[in-house]
């Protein structure tokens, strides 16, 4: 019988525990809606951070590859990673921004990749991807 109470009670508990977790939540996300907006998009979150994205080469294993940034209007800043091919990687070594730009037109292929809105450029599977 004592057994059986305490059981009663745990079970009371935690009924009341998930009705009031379903009726503060969303009371909370009505009073405060950033809440809701932070925890779907998660933009709050830096990983990696900015300063492992200054420097592909040391956090990211991508040799001859430099970071740098473009605005295509005014308040947009996109970050751009420039990796020059394997058959030039020697000669990229402790080069400026000067002589990745040149390289440009070089008369060799460009691949753009765009990877989207979801995470980031820095992302494991797609530094895999551009090592290849």
């Amino acid at each position: 019988l004592h057994r059986r109470t305490q059981v009663m009670k745990h079970a009371r508990r935690c009924f009341l525990f998930i009705l009031g977790f379903y009726v503060l939540v969303p009371f909370i996300v009505k009073l405060f809606p950033t809440i809701a907006m932070k925890l779907v998009f998660n933009n709050f979150v830096r990983v990696p951070t900015t300063e492992q994205l200054l420097d592909p080469e040391t956090h990211f294993g991508l040799n001859h590859t430099r970071n740098f940034y473009i605005q295509p209007e005014s308040g947009v800043t996109l970050g751009v990673w420039h990796t020059v091919p394997a058959s030039l990687g020697q000669q990229a070594r402790g080069k400026d921004s000067g002589w990745y730009e040149d390289s440009l037109g070089s008369g060799r292929p460009i691949i753009l990749y765009l990877h989207g809105n979801a995470a980031s450029r820095a992302g494991a599977y797609r530094v895999q991807l551009y090592k290849v």
